[in-house]
This record gives C-alpha cells, structure tokens and sequence, in this order.
C-alpha cells in the first residue's frame, strides 16, 4: 500500500508498505477471479504476507547498494506482527515503476497515460532530477532520453558488479530511474555466475547477461509511449529500435561498463575519465581479454539450486584484481609467469577438474599482463606510482569477504535466531548497522557522501557480529 509523502528538504519521498494483507489487485486475485483472504498460499502472490526474513533481507542490501552508490529504495522500518510475518516500511524519492505507465500504454488509454507521465515527470522535476517541467512542449522525448541514460548506467554496473535483478520487459520490478526495490530475487554474486536464473515457479527469470537487453526493451517502450502520446499512433515499441536515443542507451551502456571496469582494476575518478578519453580502444582490449576469463564456466550440468537454476563460474577475477598490482610491485614490476598468474584467479568453490591448467591460458594471460602494465604506463605520471594506488584502492573494492546472496539469507537466519533468544532490537540495530558499513567496499574518495553510519569499535563487536563475518567469508564466491 502507498502511505504518503514526506517533504524534506526540498525533496519529496513516497512511503509504501509491504505485508499489509492481499488486495483485489493482488496477482492472486486476478488467477482466482474472486477476493482472498490473507495468508492464503494456494494462488501465487495471492498471500498478502511477507515474511520476516525477507524484509530484513532486503533492509541490508538496500542500504548495502545505496552506500555502494546504486539507485535503490530504502527500508525505514521493520514490524514484526508475529508468526514470522512482519510489515516492511520503504521509502524513495519516486517509487514510480514503468510499468505504471506500460498498464495504460497497452490499454491505449492515451488521457490516463498523459496523466501518469507528467505525474512523474513533474515529481523528477520538484525533486530536482530532471531539468524540464510537466511545460516543457517536448518533455516526453526528454524524459525518454533521461529514462535511457538511467537505464544504461544502472545496468552497466550491475552487468560489472555481478548485481543480479529480474528486469523484465513490463518494468514492474523496477524503479523509473532504473533503481532497484523489491529485493526477493535480487542477488550479488561472488562470481560472475551469468547462467543463474531465478525459479518464480511459473518462468524462470532473465539471466545477468540478459539485463542489458531487457533494460533496452524498457527504453524501446518510452519511446513508443512518447510518440503515442505526440502523433496518437500506436506503433510497436521493436519499430524504435533505429531511433537515436536507443542508439544513446547502446553508447552509455558501453562508456558506463569500461568506466567501471576501470573503477574495479583500481583507478581513480580522474584517471578513469582520463582513460577513457584518451586510451578508449586500449580499454576496450583490456576489458575483452579479462571478460574471456570471467565469463568461463563448469564443465559440469547446470545445477538445481533452492530458488534456481546455475552453470557456475570457475575463475574468481576479483581476487585475480586484488592480488595483481601487489604481486608485480612485490616484484618490482617483474612480470609474473601463466602458471603464476593462473593461480591468483584460483576460485575456492571450483573443482580441481575445472581448475586444471590448460597450455592455451598461457598466451592469453601473458597478453593481459602484458597490455595491463603497458595501460597503467600510459598514464601521466608513470607506472609505479599509479600501481601503487591501484593496489591501495584494489584492497577494498575487490575485498574477498564481499557479501552475496545466499550470505544475506543465511545472516539474516542468525540475526532472527540471536533475537529469538532476547538479544533487544536496539543491540541488533548498532551491530547491523556496524555490518552494512563494513560491506560498502567503495574508497573514501569515491563515495557521493560520506557514510553516516559509524564504525563499531573492537570492544562493540560480540560473537553474533563475528558470526555474520564468518557468514559471508564463507559464502564470497556464491550467488
């Protein structure tokens, strides 16, 4: 249920609530054609409940990826109404979705669909996203084109960070600047485990690889929405594929994983957009050679999990990223040989069989090393005092201990467990607060703000933070 509003400082948040019992637009309802009663589980989405674990869950990845810098809604609150159910209170500056738009698009319902669109764009506007009004003459097209640069930036470094999100083509699971909200099926992988697929019973979800062309797809639908509402044609959205701001959410996407990329080898801002405007294609190779050995997986079937299906990754390039600079100054920029090299993309989880060295790796890690060092010479200033700094930001942007999905779920058991035995709500508040900002993992110089939440001291800690520790170090490689 939506709440309300909140002004605050120049700035207006809506506030919604989940688990506040089954609704007629539930779903559910809709498959029964009748009215539920809440808690009832023989039609899917038709319970009206959620349950506890899940929104603490999504409380910690919410505010994991907003410290982390990506868009998201945010968790205020968290009531427990008993029976392992509990009401998540969330809030964000627009929890507008696409597909409150899609619904009236596909109705051809051109009066509710004007509406809708300068609704949210005048909310973009108040807060201070957009530049143009709801007087703009050509504020659909405009918006179109905000949408694609969102939508491209969001996925680019979801794509990079191994952020798993069921973006689907009705945008109904995300929000209209591409932010993340509804955190059941949202996922950070160890690894780039891109065959993983989320089992919602009735379809299996899209894959990470495959989030680039469903965020287009959204993008596609704008620009069929602005030319319905400027012409009243109704032409389908694959006829704007040619269109130029289709072409610009190719363009983005591209500079905006290249540039993250650079962010993950260790590079500052300034030399990142240095990089990227004037050593472009040395970039581009670099980036293709590193994703030829990330993207390798199992030679084994892909596997059954609890909510899915995944063909694993084998080769663990986070800690490869992590290693790298300190080994080559370790060595005083002596390059290191392939089965040396090899070793430092060793992944824990990966079987010996396919972790079996292989004469082809040689060339093609020799060639990486190679151009990796010839890159970091290119930058003014030199090799080793850029090295250096890569290695300094290296220690905490690939930090092996980096929390994943399966890590949330099963910390989230321990917190509900540890309060189960009395431990009050406000020592598990401190302690998991304490937990989030450990798991930023973004240089001080490349946060937007600084961290408003402080770091527990030694003597603060107690065995339940260190067990939520052990938790994720345990579970770094998963999905």
């Amino acid at each position: 249920i939506w709440n309300g509003c909140i002004r605050h400082q120049g700035i207006t948040w809506d506030v919604s609530s989940r688990g506040t019992g089954v609704t007629r637009l539930a779903p559910g309802s809709v498959a029964a054609k009748t009215f539920l009663r809440t808690g009832n589980t023989r039609f899917g989405y038709g319970c009206g409940l959620a349950d506890l674990d899940e929104l603490y869950g999504a409380m910690l990845m919410s505010e994991i990826f907003h410290h982390q810098g990506h868009e998201t809604e945010r968790v205020l609150a968290i009531i427990d109404v008993g029976g392992g159910a509990g009401i998540g209170v969330r809030a964000a500056p627009n929890l507008f979705r696409p597909a409150h738009l899609f619904s009236f698009l596909r109705q051809k319902n051109r009066k509710a669909l004007r509406r809708a669109f300068d609704f949210m764009i005048d909310r973009q506007y108040q807060n201070g996203e957009w530049n143009f009004s709801t007087d703009d003459r050509d504020r659909y097209a405009k918006a179109a084109r905000e949408v694609a640069l969102s939508f491209a930036r969001q996925t680019a470094r979801w794509d990079v960070d191994h952020i798993f999100v069921w973006l689907a083509w009705d945008g109904d699971n995300v929000l209209m600047n591409g932010g993340i909200i509804d955190y059941g099926s949202v996922r950070q992988f160890g690894l780039r485990h891109d065959e993983y697929r989320y089992d919602d019973v009735e379809r299996l979800s899209t894959s990470l690889g495959e989030q680039r062309k469903m965020a287009k797809q959204i993008v596609l639908s704008f620009l069929q929405i602005e030319n319905y509402l400027r012409t009243g044609s109704y032409r389908p959205a694959s006829s704007f594929r040619g269109h130029e701001i289709a072409g610009l959410f190719e363009e983005t996407f591209e500079a905006e994983r290249l540039e993250r990329f650079l962010y993950r080898i260790g590079l500052s801002r300034k030399y990142r957009k240095w990089a990227l405007r004037e050593q472009k294609p040395r970039v581009e190779s670099l980036y293709a050679a590193f994703n030829r050995f990330e993207r390798a997986k199992t030679r084994r079937k892909r596997v059954r999990l609890p909510d899915g299906f995944n063909k694993p990754a084998v080769f663990n390039m986070r800690r490869f990223l992590y290693h790298l600079p300190q080994a080559l100054l370790k060595r005083k920029l002596k390059p290191l040989s392939a089965r040396q090299l090899y070793k430092l993309m060793h992944s824990f989880t990966a079987s010996s069989r396919d972790l079996a060295w292989r004469p082809r790796y040689a060339p093609r890690l020799l060639a990486f090393q190679k151009d990796f060092l010839e890159f970091f010479q290119t930058l003014p200033g030199g090799l080793k005092p850029h090295l250096l700094a890569a290695a300094k930001r290296s220690k905490v942007i690939n930090r092996q201990d980096r929390i994943t999905g399966n890590a949330v779920d099963l910390s989230v058991r321990e917190v509900l467990s540890w309060r189960e035995k009395g431990i009050p709500d406000e020592q598990i508040q401190k302690i998991l607060e304490g937990f989030v900002q450990d798991q930023i993992l973004v240089p001080p110089d490349d946060r937007d703000e600084p961290s408003p939440l402080k770091v527990l001291k030694l003597s603060d800690h107690n065995r339940l933070l260190n067990s939520l520790m052990t938790i994720v170090y345990d579970y770094s490689e998963d999905v």
